[in-house]
């Protein structure tokens, strides 16, 4: 091996010279070209080797020569590790190569071992990295995750401002005023600042204006953020706004999907520039180093940590989803029938579920073992290189379509789609888009920048990099503590039903750690997931009914739960009902449980408008019923014969009372013994 100044091989900069005819040398040598951006020439020793007689021919054949403008040659790992050292941080390698006693060796050995089996070693790089060799990049992912985020912002916030009125409106079910003053009067007993136990604007927005003005503030900057105006700002109110709704939305805006809107959120702030205009690409760097050092502050090292917090997010989404179903121990997950339950059991089955559930057994069997494969095995591959990285992408959004075919899970299939496309890198972009991407980063390169006082820039980057520090140093060890504590009771229980002795330290936490969560619980923002842990293998179905003789019952018909027997269900994602989502929940439980639907039983004896609007009929017109009564159902699928014969989706039985006739005497709900069976006329 050469490693010794030479007078006759002076180059103006380094130069690596690699064998042009070797397939796996060439793809790595143009994934290096952009790592080392014209800090080091590279040549194939077809065209130069006669530059350098003092080099043997057969030296270029058996590994890379890397030439420096000292004179000095080196060649094998050695020069692969000399010529990374040119990139910035890249020394390191160069350092232990040097230094650190047999790391020099097992290299070289390494190096001779990949040389003599290139070919495989070249298709081994093309199935793990594909075709396209320059290093991931991330602006055009950035793009676009950052206007379909704004996407899932519109559908939310106007999914909501639909039914905000009778939902907690004035005259709504739980009214937000009513919600606030029990804020403020807990803030007083404990002597603490009402917005930091309970940050809603609504403590300052009061009445109906103020919720509409919070849903149409949200609608409006939810479009700016899709066409890509002040990305930053707009990320920043809109996460402010949604965290309002929900914290005051209470019983209504209590779903996971919440959480994970405002997770995602609130670290995509520190993802996207704060400029005017969202790029596309890359626009051109500053020329001084104290300048490039400033740009890096404000958006180089932010954004970079904030990708690997959603890719963290996202799979401990995928994780703990896969692991909570085993760890409930619950029988119908482990013997693979669940899904056998699970098309007629969710809260809002669509008509494709119907026929999905009339599926063969294995079918129903391999749908759970490819499920436990996606959410379990696949948060894995995303730290892979690209084409591994690829599959777990589309593992994910196989597996949300398939979500989204057969439930209605409002926009929660959307927003880990999105979250999934950060796994897509630049270059693995169709070719058309990175053309069309190409030319916008020469036109953003060609934007000249204006200049801005050193002063002026440096407060906010230091104020990004220290707000982006303090999210990191709460969102990992919460978030660490909710995946430990998942994982922790999957092993327990995969121990017992395996009878193996995988061993896993028991979850611990510290006082620090304990106040840390508490002061992060009211924001909603750092999360354990997980859905349907236990499986439902029944559906009890609430039918409310009212009458005016108690004689004549007529049922309340909502817009989408299960009610009319011969009633297609439908598709209603990504918008959510709350209120029949709601239904759904309530039939698991009693009703002391649920003042909500009290409330609801209320608003129908007095026919309010805004509560009635929630419904699909209201059978008593302007002429609202005396009495209202709950009774609750065993709700079924019918078999694909006898919705043949009789056009029913659904079969019911069972009957049982929910509610006893409750009806309302000075203004006040009283409750009324039901009438007296009526005497058999049979002998």
């Amino acid at each position: 091996m050469i490693d010794q100044p030479s007078s006759n091989s002076r180059v103006e900069r380094p130069l690596l010279i690699f064998d042009g005819n070797c397939g796996f040398c060439f793809h790595w040598i143009n994934r290096w070209r952009h790592r080392t951006r014209g800090r080091v020439d590279y040549a194939p020793s077809q065209d130069v080797a006669a530059n350098y007689p003092e080099i043997p021919a057969e030296q270029f054949e058996l590994s890379v020569v890397f030439i420096e403008p000292d004179g000095r040659i080196t060649t094998g790992a050695h020069a692969v590790l000399r010529a990374y050292a040119q990139v910035p941080l890249g020394k390191w390698p160069l350092a232990l190569y040097e230094k650190l006693p047999g790391f020099a060796g097992f290299s070289e050995w390494g190096y001779r071992f990949v040389a003599s089996h290139r070919k495989a070693f070249s298709r081994l790089t093309l199935w793990l990295w594909g075709r396209v060799p320059e290093p991931s990049s991330w602006h055009l992912t950035r793009s676009v995750f950052i206007r379909s985020l704004g996407l899932v912002y519109l559908i939310a916030f106007t999914s909501l401002w639909v039914q905000i009125d009778g939902l907690i409106g004035s005259s709504g079910l739980i009214p937000a005023d009513q919600v606030v003053e029990r804020m403020l009067e807990l803030a007083r007993q404990r002597d603490a600042n009402p917005y930091q136990l309970s940050p809603t604007l609504s403590l300052y927005l009061k009445g109906d204006a103020g919720l509409h003005a919070q849903c149409a503030t949200g609608v409006v900057f939810s479009i700016a953020l899709m066409l890509g105006f002040l990305p930053g700002l707009f990320l920043l109110l809109l996460w402010v706004l949604y965290l309002s709704l929900t914290v005051i939305g209470t019983t209504f805006l209590g779903f996971q999907w919440e959480n994970l809107l405002l997770e995602t959120g609130l670290i995509a702030i520190f993802l996207c520039p704060w400029r005017l205009r969202l790029p596309n690409g890359p626009t051109s760097l500053p020329q001084t180093a104290s300048r490039v050092w400033l740009h890096r502050g404000l958006e180089g090292l932010p954004g970079g940590i904030a990708r690997l917090l959603l890719w963290w997010l996202l799979f401990r989404l995928m994780l703990q989803s896969g692991m909570v179903k085993l760890a409930s121990n619950d029988d119908v997950w482990w013997n693979l029938t669940a899904l056998t339950h699970h098309y007629w059991t969710q809260p809002l089955a669509t008509w494709t579920s119907y026929y999905v559930h009339h599926m063969p057994l294995w079918f129903h069997k391999f749908c759970c073992i490819a499920t436990y494969i996606i959410e379990i095995g696949f948060p894995f591959l995303m730290l892979g290189p690209r084409r591994v990285r690829m599959l777990a992408f589309w593992g994910f959004a196989l597996l949300m379509g398939m979500i989204a075919f057969t439930g209605n899970y409002t926009y929660f299939n959307l927003l880990t789609f999105v979250l999934c496309l950060l796994l897509v890198d630049d270059q693995s972009w169709p070719q058309k888009w990175r053309h069309r991407f190409a030319s916008a980063q020469e036109q953003g390169r060609a934007t000249k920048r204006p200049r801005m006082s050193l002063p002026v820039l440096a407060l906010p980057a230091v104020a990004t990099v220290a707000c982006i520090i303090i999210l990191l140093m709460h969102i990992l060890p919460i978030s660490w503590i909710h995946t430990h504590a998942t994982t922790y009771g999957f092993l327990r229980v995969t121990n017992n039903r395996l009878e193996t002795s995988i061993d896993i330290p028991r979850p611990r936490s510290s006082a620090r750690l304990d106040r840390q969560i508490l002061r992060a619980r009211p924001f909603r923002s750092i999360n354990s997931y997980g859905l349907f842990a236990n499986m439902t293998e029944t559906r009890p179905e609430i039918i409310i009914e009212g009458s005016r003789d108690l004689v004549t019952w007529e049922a309340y018909e909502f817009k989408y739960k299960p009610g009319a027997l011969n009633r297609r269900p439908a598709f209603v994602q990504p918008h959510q009902p709350r209120l029949d989502w709601q239904m759904w929940f309530a039939a698991l439980s009693h009703a002391q449980g649920q003042p909500w639907l009290i409330s609801l039983i209320n608003h129908m004896l007095r026919g309010t408008p805004e509560v009635l609007a929630l419904l699909d009929t209201n059978p008593f017109g302007d002429q609202p019923p005396i009495f209202i009564r709950a009774t609750t159902y065993d709700y079924e699928f019918t078999s694909l014969a006898e919705k043949r014969e009789t056009g029913n989706w659904w079969t019911r039985s069972n009957p049982r009372p929910y509610t006893p006739i409750i009806t309302l005497q000075n203004n006040q709900l009283v409750t009324i013994p039901p009438p007296p069976a009526r005497p058999s006329m049979e002998r």
